[in-house]
Protein backbone atom coordinates (compact mmCIF):
# COMPACT_ATOMS: atom_id res chain seq x y z
CA UNK A 1 0.00 0.00 0.00
CA UNK A 2 0.55 3.56 -0.56
CA UNK A 3 0.64 4.21 3.41
CA UNK A 4 3.03 0.93 3.98
CA UNK A 5 5.43 2.76 1.62
CA UNK A 6 5.15 6.30 2.76
CA UNK A 7 6.16 4.78 6.36
CA UNK A 8 9.61 2.52 5.36
CA UNK A 9 10.60 5.91 3.54
CA UNK A 10 10.71 7.47 6.23
CA UNK A 11 12.47 5.25 8.70
CA UNK A 12 15.11 4.97 5.87
CA UNK A 13 15.62 8.43 5.53
CA UNK A 14 15.41 8.59 9.97
CA UNK A 15 18.97 6.96 9.72
CA UNK A 16 20.47 9.52 7.63
CA UNK A 17 19.19 12.63 7.84
CA UNK A 18 19.50 15.54 9.67
CA UNK A 19 16.40 16.70 12.00
CA UNK A 20 16.73 19.70 9.26
CA UNK A 21 16.58 17.69 6.33
CA UNK A 22 14.26 15.28 7.51
CA UNK A 23 11.59 18.09 8.23
CA UNK A 24 11.71 18.61 4.23
CA UNK A 25 11.42 15.50 3.63
CA UNK A 26 8.53 14.97 5.42
CA UNK A 27 6.38 17.29 3.77
CA UNK A 28 5.92 15.55 0.62
CA UNK A 29 5.29 11.83 2.36
CA UNK A 30 2.35 14.16 4.36
CA UNK A 31 1.05 15.55 1.16
CA UNK A 32 0.20 12.54 -0.35
CA UNK A 33 -1.28 10.60 3.15
CA UNK A 34 -3.67 13.60 2.65
CA UNK A 35 -4.26 12.37 -0.80
CA UNK A 36 -4.99 8.89 0.59
CA UNK A 37 -7.00 10.71 3.62
CA UNK A 38 -9.25 12.39 1.01
CA UNK A 39 -9.98 9.33 -0.89
CA UNK A 40 -10.67 7.36 2.33
CA UNK A 41 -13.03 10.27 3.07
CA UNK A 42 -14.94 9.58 -0.25
CA UNK A 43 -15.04 5.89 -0.26
CA UNK A 44 -16.53 3.02 2.19
CA UNK A 45 -14.03 2.39 5.32
CA UNK A 46 -13.23 -0.85 4.97
CA UNK A 47 -11.01 -2.89 7.85
CA UNK A 48 -7.95 -2.28 6.16
CA UNK A 49 -8.42 1.05 5.47
CA UNK A 50 -9.39 2.01 8.91
CA UNK A 51 -6.54 -0.13 10.61
CA UNK A 52 -4.09 1.98 8.02
CA UNK A 53 -5.50 5.29 9.38
CA UNK A 54 -4.77 4.81 12.45
CA UNK A 55 -1.33 3.18 11.90
CA UNK A 56 -0.72 6.36 9.95
CA UNK A 57 -1.80 8.44 13.14
CA UNK A 58 0.92 6.53 15.35
CA UNK A 59 3.61 6.85 12.76
CA UNK A 60 3.80 10.07 11.79
CA UNK A 61 2.33 12.01 14.60
CA UNK A 62 5.16 13.94 16.32
CA UNK A 63 7.57 11.58 14.03
CA UNK A 64 10.42 13.98 14.53
CA UNK A 65 9.78 15.16 17.99
CA UNK A 66 9.89 11.24 18.70
CA UNK A 67 12.97 10.77 16.70
CA UNK A 68 15.10 13.63 18.65
CA UNK A 69 13.83 12.10 21.94
CA UNK A 70 14.52 8.70 21.38
CA UNK A 71 18.28 9.30 19.45
CA UNK A 72 18.94 11.99 22.85
CA UNK A 73 18.32 9.16 25.24
CA UNK A 74 20.56 6.59 23.40
CA UNK A 75 23.15 8.95 22.80
CA UNK A 76 23.70 8.63 26.91
CA UNK A 77 24.05 5.14 26.58
CA UNK A 78 27.84 5.53 26.01
CA UNK A 79 30.91 7.90 26.45
CA UNK A 80 31.38 8.85 22.77
CA UNK A 81 28.09 8.85 21.26
CA UNK A 82 27.34 11.62 24.67
CA UNK A 83 30.38 13.58 23.97
CA UNK A 84 29.02 14.52 20.26
CA UNK A 85 25.79 15.27 21.69
CA UNK A 86 27.08 17.60 24.11
CA UNK A 87 28.79 19.49 21.28
CA UNK A 88 25.53 18.76 18.90
CA UNK A 89 24.11 20.98 22.11
CA UNK A 90 26.48 23.40 22.21
CA UNK A 91 26.36 24.54 18.94
CA UNK A 92 22.53 24.29 18.91
CA UNK A 93 22.78 27.30 21.68
CA UNK A 94 25.21 29.15 19.65
CA UNK A 95 22.90 29.45 16.79
CA UNK A 96 20.12 30.11 18.92
CA UNK A 97 22.07 32.97 20.74
CA UNK A 98 23.36 34.24 17.01
CA UNK A 99 19.17 34.14 15.63
CA UNK A 100 18.24 36.02 18.83
CA UNK A 101 20.39 38.76 16.75
CA UNK A 102 19.13 41.64 14.63
CA UNK A 103 19.15 40.72 11.19
CA UNK A 104 21.88 42.54 10.31
CA UNK A 105 24.50 41.55 13.18
CA UNK A 106 24.36 37.88 12.27
CA UNK A 107 27.23 36.77 10.87
CA UNK A 108 27.96 32.55 11.01
CA UNK A 109 24.29 31.17 10.62
CA UNK A 110 25.25 28.90 7.84
CA UNK A 111 28.67 27.58 9.28
CA UNK A 112 26.62 26.74 12.34
CA UNK A 113 24.01 24.95 10.74
CA UNK A 114 26.52 23.34 8.44
CA UNK A 115 28.20 22.14 12.09
CA UNK A 116 25.20 20.89 13.27
CA UNK A 117 23.44 19.18 10.04
CA UNK A 118 27.68 17.10 10.08
CA UNK A 119 27.06 16.21 14.06
CA UNK A 120 23.60 15.33 13.56
CA UNK A 121 24.95 12.66 10.84
CA UNK A 122 27.70 11.14 13.18
CA UNK A 123 25.11 10.63 16.38
CA UNK A 124 23.20 9.16 14.10
CA UNK A 125 25.59 6.77 12.70
CA UNK A 126 26.89 6.24 15.96
CA UNK A 127 23.79 5.19 18.27
CA UNK A 128 23.76 1.77 17.93
CA UNK A 129 19.94 1.43 18.97
CA UNK A 130 19.00 3.42 16.01
CA UNK A 131 17.27 0.45 14.37
CA UNK A 132 14.62 0.67 17.58
CA UNK A 133 14.46 4.13 17.44
CA UNK A 134 11.83 3.73 14.64
CA UNK A 135 10.21 0.43 15.90
CA UNK A 136 6.75 0.61 14.61
CA UNK A 137 3.18 0.63 17.22
CA UNK A 138 -0.31 -0.13 15.84
CA UNK A 139 -3.43 0.34 16.78
CA UNK A 140 -3.83 -3.61 17.88
CA UNK A 141 -1.09 -2.26 20.48
CA UNK A 142 -2.90 0.91 21.49
CA UNK A 143 -5.95 -1.21 22.43
CA UNK A 144 -3.99 -3.92 24.40
CA UNK A 145 -3.00 -1.50 26.91
CA UNK A 146 -6.64 -0.29 27.19
CA UNK A 147 -8.72 -0.96 30.08
CA UNK A 148 -12.53 -1.88 29.49
CA UNK A 149 -13.43 1.70 30.91
CA UNK A 150 -10.84 3.40 28.27
CA UNK A 151 -10.71 4.52 25.05
CA UNK A 152 -7.92 5.87 22.81
CA UNK A 153 -8.86 9.01 19.92
CA UNK A 154 -6.14 10.09 17.68
CA UNK A 155 -7.93 13.10 16.25
CA UNK A 156 -5.97 14.08 12.66
CA UNK A 157 -6.82 17.05 10.19
CA UNK A 158 -5.68 17.35 6.35
CA UNK A 159 -5.89 19.32 3.48
CA UNK A 160 -9.13 18.22 1.36
CA UNK A 161 -7.97 16.87 -2.36
CA UNK A 162 -11.63 16.85 -4.42
CA UNK A 163 -9.21 15.04 -6.73
CA UNK A 164 -7.49 18.12 -6.68
CA UNK A 165 -5.92 20.48 -3.83
CA UNK A 166 -8.44 22.75 -2.53
CA UNK A 167 -8.57 25.32 0.37
CA UNK A 168 -10.23 23.28 2.68
CA UNK A 169 -8.95 21.48 5.72
CA UNK A 170 -10.77 17.80 7.03
CA UNK A 171 -11.10 17.20 10.47
CA UNK A 172 -11.75 13.35 11.49
CA UNK A 173 -11.15 11.19 14.93
CA UNK A 174 -10.23 7.46 14.96
CA UNK A 175 -11.57 5.79 18.13
CA UNK A 176 -10.58 2.49 19.60
CA UNK A 177 -11.44 0.27 22.39
CA UNK A 178 -10.18 -2.95 23.66
CA UNK A 179 -11.92 -5.50 22.15
CA UNK A 180 -12.59 -3.48 18.84
CA UNK A 181 -12.38 -5.28 15.70
CA UNK A 182 -11.06 -2.53 13.98
CA UNK A 183 -10.61 1.67 14.12
CA UNK A 184 -13.84 3.29 13.90
CA UNK A 185 -13.20 6.54 11.92
CA UNK A 186 -15.40 9.37 12.30
CA UNK A 187 -15.62 12.18 9.92
CA UNK A 188 -15.95 15.95 11.71
CA UNK A 189 -16.02 18.94 10.07
CA UNK A 190 -14.38 20.74 7.29
CA UNK A 191 -13.14 24.78 6.65
CA UNK A 192 -11.70 27.13 4.57
CA UNK A 193 -8.34 28.29 5.59
CA UNK A 194 -10.12 31.90 5.63
CA UNK A 195 -13.07 31.01 8.03
CA UNK A 196 -11.39 29.43 11.19
CA UNK A 197 -13.46 27.47 13.23
CA UNK A 198 -11.08 28.66 16.15
CA UNK A 199 -10.22 32.36 15.95
CA UNK A 200 -6.56 33.09 17.35
CA UNK A 201 -6.86 36.89 17.51
CA UNK A 202 -10.45 36.97 19.92
CA UNK A 203 -8.47 34.41 22.21
CA UNK A 204 -8.08 36.97 24.70
CA UNK A 205 -11.78 38.26 24.52
CA UNK A 206 -13.47 36.85 27.88
CA UNK A 207 -16.88 36.63 25.86
CA UNK A 208 -15.24 34.79 23.14
CA UNK A 209 -14.04 32.33 25.19
CA UNK A 210 -16.99 31.76 27.48
CA UNK A 211 -19.33 31.87 24.30
CA UNK A 212 -16.97 29.21 22.44
CA UNK A 213 -17.16 26.31 25.31
CA UNK A 214 -21.21 27.27 26.07
CA UNK A 215 -24.02 25.25 24.28
CA UNK A 216 -26.50 28.16 24.61
CA UNK A 217 -24.51 30.89 22.22
CA UNK A 218 -23.62 30.79 19.21
CA UNK A 219 -21.59 32.68 16.42
CA UNK A 220 -18.36 31.82 17.45
CA UNK A 221 -15.96 33.34 14.98
CA UNK A 222 -18.81 36.83 13.90
CA UNK A 223 -22.19 37.37 15.64
CA UNK A 224 -23.78 37.86 12.59
CA UNK A 225 -23.03 34.12 11.21
CA UNK A 226 -24.89 31.48 13.09
CA UNK A 227 -22.37 28.80 13.54
CA UNK A 228 -22.07 25.13 15.43
CA UNK A 229 -20.97 25.14 18.64
CA UNK A 230 -17.98 22.78 19.28
CA UNK A 231 -20.04 20.26 21.91
CA UNK A 232 -22.07 19.80 17.71
CA UNK A 233 -18.93 20.26 15.63
CA UNK A 234 -16.67 17.47 18.13
CA UNK A 235 -18.48 15.83 20.75
CA UNK A 236 -22.13 14.70 19.36
CA UNK A 237 -20.71 12.73 16.27
CA UNK A 238 -17.90 10.62 18.55
CA UNK A 239 -20.39 9.89 21.14
CA UNK A 240 -22.95 8.21 18.10
CA UNK A 241 -20.07 6.21 17.75
CA UNK A 242 -20.47 4.64 21.52
CA UNK A 243 -18.71 5.31 24.66
CA UNK A 244 -21.05 3.74 26.75
CA UNK A 245 -18.99 2.01 29.69
CA UNK A 246 -16.13 4.22 29.27
CA UNK A 247 -14.91 6.85 31.83
CA UNK A 248 -11.44 7.84 30.78
CA UNK A 249 -10.32 9.06 27.46
CA UNK A 250 -7.25 9.14 26.09
CA UNK A 251 -6.88 11.92 23.21
CA UNK A 252 -3.97 12.67 20.70
CA UNK A 253 -5.08 16.25 19.62
CA UNK A 254 -4.42 17.67 15.89
CA UNK A 255 -4.77 20.94 14.23
CA UNK A 256 -6.77 23.46 15.99
CA UNK A 257 -7.66 21.20 18.58
CA UNK A 258 -4.42 21.90 20.32
CA UNK A 259 -6.15 25.70 20.76
CA UNK A 260 -9.37 23.66 22.81
CA UNK A 261 -9.56 22.10 26.37
CA UNK A 262 -12.02 19.32 25.03
CA UNK A 263 -13.18 18.56 29.09
CA UNK A 264 -14.43 22.43 29.20
CA UNK A 265 -17.18 21.73 26.53
CA UNK A 266 -20.28 21.91 28.04
CA UNK A 267 -22.83 19.17 27.32
CA UNK A 268 -25.48 20.15 28.57
CA UNK A 269 -26.76 22.79 31.34
CA UNK A 270 -24.92 21.66 34.51
CA UNK A 271 -22.71 19.69 33.04
CA UNK A 272 -19.28 19.47 30.96
CA UNK A 273 -17.07 16.80 29.21
CA UNK A 274 -14.79 16.70 31.91
CA UNK A 275 -17.94 15.65 34.25
CA UNK A 276 -18.66 12.49 31.92
CA UNK A 277 -15.51 11.56 31.59
CA UNK A 278 -11.85 11.69 32.97
CA UNK A 279 -10.05 13.55 29.55
CA UNK A 280 -6.36 12.80 29.28
CA UNK A 281 -4.47 14.90 26.87
CA UNK A 282 -1.58 12.89 25.45
CA UNK A 283 1.41 13.73 22.67
CA UNK A 284 0.44 10.31 20.58
CA UNK A 285 -2.16 7.45 22.17
CA UNK A 286 0.99 5.28 21.07
CA UNK A 287 2.29 6.31 25.01
CA UNK A 288 -0.68 5.45 26.70
CA UNK A 289 0.95 2.27 28.04
CA UNK A 290 3.61 4.71 30.11
CA UNK A 291 0.81 6.15 31.86
CA UNK A 292 0.15 2.42 33.39
CA UNK A 293 3.41 3.21 35.23
CA UNK A 294 3.89 4.95 38.86
CA UNK A 295 5.15 8.15 39.24
CA UNK A 296 8.53 9.16 40.57
CA UNK A 297 8.83 9.82 44.13
CA UNK A 298 10.09 12.87 45.42
CA UNK A 299 13.58 11.84 46.17
CA UNK A 300 14.86 14.82 44.25
CA UNK A 301 13.76 18.62 45.15
CA UNK A 302 11.26 21.22 44.07
CA UNK A 303 12.56 24.46 42.49
CA UNK A 304 10.31 27.62 42.43
CA UNK A 305 10.36 30.66 40.50
CA UNK A 306 7.66 33.52 41.04
CA UNK A 307 7.96 37.28 42.45
CA UNK A 308 10.30 38.16 39.49
CA UNK A 309 11.92 41.84 39.52
CA UNK A 310 12.10 42.20 35.89
CA UNK A 311 13.39 45.44 35.85
CA UNK A 312 16.73 44.89 37.82
CA UNK A 313 19.47 45.49 36.52
CA UNK A 314 22.17 43.56 38.48
CA UNK A 315 21.96 39.41 39.11
CA UNK A 316 21.86 39.33 43.46
CA UNK A 317 22.39 37.03 45.42
CA UNK A 318 19.30 38.42 48.15
CA UNK A 319 15.93 39.07 47.84
CA UNK A 320 15.48 42.96 48.89
CA UNK A 321 12.23 42.94 51.31
CA UNK A 322 11.77 46.89 50.66
CA UNK A 323 11.65 46.39 46.52
CA UNK A 324 8.88 43.16 47.16
CA UNK A 325 6.96 45.49 49.30
CA UNK A 326 7.57 48.24 46.46
CA UNK A 327 6.31 45.96 43.65
CA UNK A 328 2.99 44.42 45.61
CA UNK A 329 1.79 47.93 46.35
CA UNK A 330 2.03 48.96 42.71
CA UNK A 331 1.15 45.73 40.97
CA UNK A 332 -2.18 45.47 39.71
CA UNK A 333 -4.26 42.21 40.30
CA UNK A 334 -6.33 42.24 36.92
CA UNK A 335 -3.69 41.84 34.79
CA UNK A 336 -2.54 38.82 32.33
CA UNK A 337 0.49 37.24 32.83
CA UNK A 338 1.46 38.35 28.83
CA UNK A 339 3.18 41.06 27.44
CA UNK A 340 2.29 44.34 28.27
CA UNK A 341 2.89 47.46 25.75
CA UNK A 342 6.62 46.21 25.28
CA UNK A 343 7.53 45.71 29.32
CA UNK A 344 7.34 42.89 31.69
CA UNK A 345 5.43 44.09 34.50
CA UNK A 346 5.48 42.73 38.12
CA UNK A 347 3.01 39.81 39.11
CA UNK A 348 1.61 39.91 42.69
CA UNK A 349 0.02 36.67 42.48
CA UNK A 350 3.46 34.84 41.46
CA UNK A 351 4.75 35.98 44.83
CA UNK A 352 2.08 34.40 46.64
CA UNK A 353 2.22 31.13 44.61
CA UNK A 354 5.94 30.96 45.33
CA UNK A 355 4.90 31.17 48.78
CA UNK A 356 2.15 29.08 49.24
CA UNK A 357 4.37 26.28 47.43
CA UNK A 358 7.45 27.05 49.37
CA UNK A 359 5.25 26.91 52.86
CA UNK A 360 3.64 23.12 51.36
CA UNK A 361 6.99 21.69 50.63
CA UNK A 362 8.31 22.88 54.48
CA UNK A 363 5.34 21.30 55.68
CA UNK A 364 5.56 17.91 54.32
CA UNK A 365 9.52 18.53 54.39
CA UNK A 366 10.49 18.09 50.82
CA UNK A 367 13.24 20.52 50.19
CA UNK A 368 12.56 23.77 47.82
CA UNK A 369 14.61 26.32 46.44
CA UNK A 370 12.63 29.70 45.73
CA UNK A 371 13.53 32.15 43.82
CA UNK A 372 11.94 35.71 43.88
CA UNK A 373 12.94 39.42 42.40
CA UNK A 374 16.55 39.55 41.22
CA UNK A 375 17.57 35.94 41.71
CA UNK A 376 15.12 34.58 39.59
CA UNK A 377 17.36 34.33 36.51
CA UNK A 378 17.86 32.37 33.47
CA UNK A 379 21.14 31.44 34.15
CA UNK A 380 19.70 29.58 37.49
CA UNK A 381 17.07 27.52 35.21
CA UNK A 382 19.93 26.44 33.07
CA UNK A 383 22.01 25.63 35.96
CA UNK A 384 19.12 23.10 37.32
CA UNK A 385 19.09 22.02 33.78
CA UNK A 386 22.49 20.88 33.21
CA UNK A 387 23.05 17.61 32.27
CA UNK A 388 24.62 15.45 35.27
CA UNK A 389 24.68 16.65 38.19
CA UNK A 390 22.65 18.21 40.25
CA UNK A 391 19.92 15.96 38.84
CA UNK A 392 16.68 18.10 37.24
CA UNK A 393 14.05 19.17 39.83
CA UNK A 394 11.11 16.95 40.85
CA UNK A 395 8.54 19.56 40.56
CA UNK A 396 9.10 23.17 38.62
CA UNK A 397 6.74 25.62 38.94
CA UNK A 398 7.64 28.82 36.72
CA UNK A 399 5.34 31.84 37.85
CA UNK A 400 5.99 34.41 35.17
CA UNK A 401 4.71 36.21 32.07
CA UNK A 402 5.02 33.67 29.19
CA UNK A 403 5.13 34.57 25.86
CA UNK A 404 4.02 33.69 21.95
CA UNK A 405 3.96 35.76 19.08
CA UNK A 406 2.77 34.02 15.64
CA UNK A 407 4.59 33.90 12.56
CA UNK A 408 5.75 37.40 11.44
CA UNK A 409 3.48 37.67 7.58
CA UNK A 410 7.26 38.76 6.08
CA UNK A 411 10.99 38.52 7.07
CA UNK A 412 11.83 41.92 8.21
CA UNK A 413 14.31 43.55 5.98
CA UNK A 414 14.05 47.43 6.97
CA UNK A 415 16.79 48.52 9.32
CA UNK A 416 14.55 50.49 11.47
CA UNK A 417 12.15 47.49 12.00
CA UNK A 418 15.21 45.50 13.18
CA UNK A 419 15.86 46.90 15.97
CA UNK A 420 12.28 45.85 16.91
CA UNK A 421 12.00 42.54 19.69
CA UNK A 422 14.02 40.01 17.70
CA UNK A 423 11.54 37.42 19.40
CA UNK A 424 8.46 38.96 17.70
CA UNK A 425 9.92 39.05 14.17
CA UNK A 426 11.98 35.88 14.07
CA UNK A 427 11.07 32.89 11.60
CA UNK A 428 12.29 29.98 14.31
CA UNK A 429 9.04 29.09 16.08
CA UNK A 430 11.10 27.91 18.82
CA UNK A 431 12.28 31.86 19.59
CA UNK A 432 8.58 33.44 19.36
CA UNK A 433 7.81 31.75 22.24
CA UNK A 434 9.05 31.70 25.81
CA UNK A 435 9.69 32.48 29.47
CA UNK A 436 10.05 35.96 31.05
CA UNK A 437 12.64 35.99 34.07
CA UNK A 438 14.85 38.65 35.78
CA UNK A 439 16.69 41.77 34.06
CA UNK A 440 14.64 40.60 31.27
CA UNK A 441 13.14 44.44 30.72
CA UNK A 442 16.55 45.92 29.26
CA UNK A 443 16.89 43.24 26.57
CA UNK A 444 13.31 43.42 25.60
CA UNK A 445 13.66 47.05 25.20
CA UNK A 446 16.86 47.46 24.06
CA UNK A 447 17.74 44.36 22.04
CA UNK A 448 21.31 43.90 24.00
CA UNK A 449 22.52 42.70 26.92
CA UNK A 450 23.76 44.13 30.29
CA UNK A 451 26.99 44.78 30.77
CA UNK A 452 28.66 41.75 31.91
CA UNK A 453 25.75 40.18 31.39
CA UNK A 454 25.71 36.36 30.01
CA UNK A 455 22.16 36.30 29.46
CA UNK A 456 19.33 38.14 28.09
CA UNK A 457 16.52 37.25 30.81
CA UNK A 458 14.50 35.29 28.15
CA UNK A 459 14.28 31.85 28.11
CA UNK A 460 13.12 30.46 25.15
CA UNK A 461 11.57 27.29 24.05
CA UNK A 462 14.64 26.64 22.07
CA UNK A 463 16.75 26.91 24.81
CA UNK A 464 14.02 24.95 27.02
CA UNK A 465 14.78 22.11 24.44
CA UNK A 466 18.52 21.79 25.27
CA UNK A 467 18.28 21.27 28.75
CA UNK A 468 18.22 17.67 30.60
CA UNK A 469 14.90 17.94 32.46
CA UNK A 470 14.31 13.91 32.71
CA UNK A 471 13.98 13.92 36.30
CA UNK A 472 11.21 16.19 36.33
CA UNK A 473 7.87 14.53 36.89
CA UNK A 474 5.83 17.98 36.61
CA UNK A 475 6.70 21.29 34.93
CA UNK A 476 3.86 23.61 35.85
CA UNK A 477 4.16 27.08 33.38
CA UNK A 478 1.93 29.37 34.96
CA UNK A 479 2.17 31.67 32.75
CA UNK A 480 -0.10 33.26 29.20
CA UNK A 481 -0.20 31.27 26.02
CA UNK A 482 2.52 28.74 27.15
CA UNK A 483 0.27 25.97 25.37
CA UNK A 484 0.36 27.94 22.17
CA UNK A 485 3.34 27.65 19.24
CA UNK A 486 2.55 26.98 15.61
CA UNK A 487 0.98 24.41 14.38
CA UNK A 488 3.09 22.63 11.74
CA UNK A 489 1.50 19.42 10.24
CA UNK A 490 1.15 16.21 11.94
CA UNK A 491 4.28 17.53 14.48
CA UNK A 492 2.08 19.59 16.70
CA UNK A 493 2.98 22.55 18.43
CA UNK A 494 6.21 23.91 18.27
CA UNK A 495 6.53 26.17 21.16
CA UNK A 496 7.35 25.73 24.81
CA UNK A 497 5.57 22.46 24.99
CA UNK A 498 7.70 20.80 22.77
CA UNK A 499 10.65 22.27 24.37
CA UNK A 500 9.72 20.75 27.67
CA UNK A 501 8.90 17.13 25.88
CA UNK A 502 12.28 17.27 24.39
CA UNK A 503 14.08 18.64 27.55
CA UNK A 504 11.81 15.10 29.28
CA UNK A 505 9.77 16.41 31.61
CA UNK A 506 7.06 13.74 31.99
CA UNK A 507 4.09 16.16 32.95
CA UNK A 508 3.16 19.99 31.95
CA UNK A 509 0.70 22.23 33.32
CA UNK A 510 0.34 25.18 30.87
CA UNK A 511 -2.22 28.07 29.54
CA UNK A 512 -4.11 28.44 26.21
CA UNK A 513 -4.45 32.20 26.37
CA UNK A 514 -4.26 35.16 28.94
CA UNK A 515 -5.66 33.92 32.65
CA UNK A 516 -5.35 36.78 35.04
CA UNK A 517 -3.00 36.82 37.35
CA UNK A 518 -5.40 36.50 40.57
CA UNK A 519 -7.18 33.72 38.99
CA UNK A 520 -3.76 32.51 37.71
CA UNK A 521 -2.88 32.06 41.67
CA UNK A 522 -6.15 30.62 43.26
CA UNK A 523 -5.97 27.75 40.75
CA UNK A 524 -2.22 26.89 41.66
CA UNK A 525 -2.85 27.23 45.10
CA UNK A 526 -5.67 24.50 44.64
CA UNK A 527 -4.25 22.17 43.00
CA UNK A 528 -0.99 22.05 44.86
CA UNK A 529 -3.38 20.95 47.73
CA UNK A 530 -5.34 18.20 46.43
CA UNK A 531 -1.72 17.18 44.58
CA UNK A 532 1.11 17.86 47.51
CA UNK A 533 -1.33 18.09 50.70
CA UNK A 534 -3.97 15.38 49.85
CA UNK A 535 -1.96 13.10 48.10
CA UNK A 536 -4.36 13.41 44.85
CA UNK A 537 -2.43 12.16 41.59
CA UNK A 538 -1.45 14.81 39.38
CA UNK A 539 -4.43 14.62 36.90
CA UNK A 540 -6.92 13.84 39.56
CA UNK A 541 -5.79 17.15 41.37
CA UNK A 542 -5.74 19.08 38.21
CA UNK A 543 -9.04 18.04 37.50
CA UNK A 544 -10.17 18.88 41.66
CA UNK A 545 -8.57 22.29 40.89
CA UNK A 546 -10.63 22.93 37.47
CA UNK A 547 -13.97 21.78 39.29
CA UNK A 548 -13.24 24.07 42.67
CA UNK A 549 -12.67 27.15 40.73
CA UNK A 550 -15.31 26.67 38.27
CA UNK A 551 -17.78 26.98 40.75
CA UNK A 552 -16.49 30.76 41.46
CA UNK A 553 -15.68 32.06 37.91
CA UNK A 554 -16.09 31.35 33.96
CA UNK A 555 -14.58 29.47 31.22
CA UNK A 556 -12.04 32.15 30.68
CA UNK A 557 -10.17 32.05 34.42
CA UNK A 558 -10.07 28.26 34.53
CA UNK A 559 -10.28 26.41 31.25
CA UNK A 560 -7.07 27.88 29.53
CA UNK A 561 -5.11 25.64 32.18
CA UNK A 562 -3.94 22.44 30.38
CA UNK A 563 -2.49 19.14 31.71
CA UNK A 564 -0.27 17.52 28.98
CA UNK A 565 1.07 13.96 30.05
CA UNK A 566 3.59 12.31 27.53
Amino acid sequence: MAADLGRERLIGASQYMSARELNKYMQKIIDTQAEILSFVNQSPIHSITAESCYNNALFYKGFLLQNAIQIRRAASANAGSAAVFLQLNANRRLLSREMSKPISERDTVTNFQYRIDSLEHELICMVSEVATLTRQTVWHDVAAVLDSNEAAIEFIHYRYYQPAITDSMMYAALVIKNGYSKPRVIPLFKYHMDDPIIHAGHMDNVNYINSLYSLDTRGLVRVDQVRPNLHELIWEPIKEAGLSGIDRIYCSLSGIFHRINLGAIQVDNDHLISDEFEVVRVGSTREVGRFKTNQRDSSSHVVIFGGIDYNSMTVDTSVHTSDLVMHSAQADWGQDRGDLDGTWTYLVGTQKEANTLTDICDSLHIFSQTYTDSRATEDVIKWHGESGYPPSPWLLHLGTHGFFFPDPEEEVSDHLLERKVIFKTSNQPMLRSGLVLAGANYFWQNNQLLAGATEDGILTAEEISYLDLSNTELAVLSACETGLGDIQGNEGVFGLQRAFKIAGTRNLIMSLWKIPDKESQLFMDSFYRFWLVEGHTIRDAFRLAQRERRIYSSHYSWAGFILLSH
